[in-house]
């Protein structure tokens, strides 16, 4: 669970649910307290518990979840969230986890050159840095890895 009680009525509130003296303040040991009491039952219970309330605790969702609540915001009206999007703005069309969305993950190194060309260092200085150990990249774009006889 995400608790973001900053302001002291929603930390008020937070103590009353969880049963928790109202005269406490935010101490190490009271923040054990808490997570003690979230860990005595599972999200599940929690979310059903802070749903109707205005306490400033909510579920930390897995990408499924997520998706699945994006996927039926349309029907909920206006402030459901969370809302997933693209980088560019466009909403989501299937779960970021999907089978289509996946790839393999980059090689240590692969994008280091392009980003740092595209950054506006040289390619004078970047093989240098290269070459200094400053920076690994997978390849060297002056000296390209041998071709493959495949």
């Amino acid at each position: 669970m995400a608790v973001g009680t900053l302001e002291p009525q929603f930390f008020l509130q937070l103590l009353s649910i969880l049963n928790l003296p109202l005269d406490s303040s935010p101490t190490p040991e009271l923040r054990e307290q808490i997570a003690d009491k979230f860990r005595q039952h599972d999200k599940k219970y929690w979310t059903e518990i802070f749903r109707e309330t205005d306490c400033c605790v909510t579920p930390v969702l897995t990408l499924q979840e997520a998706w699945e609540r994006n996927r039926y915001a349309h029907t909920a009206g206006p402030g459901v969230w969370p809302r997933l999007l693209h980088s560019d703005g466009s909403p989501l069309t299937q779960p970021p986890d999907s089978q289509e969305n996946r790839r393999a993950s980059p090689r240590v190194g692969q994008d280091t050159y392009t980003v740092l060309r595209d950054a506006g260092i040289a390619d004078g200085d970047i093989h240098t840095m290269a070459r200094d150990g400053v920076i690994h990249m997978s390849h060297d774009p002056l000296y390209p890895p041998p071709k493959s006889n495949l």
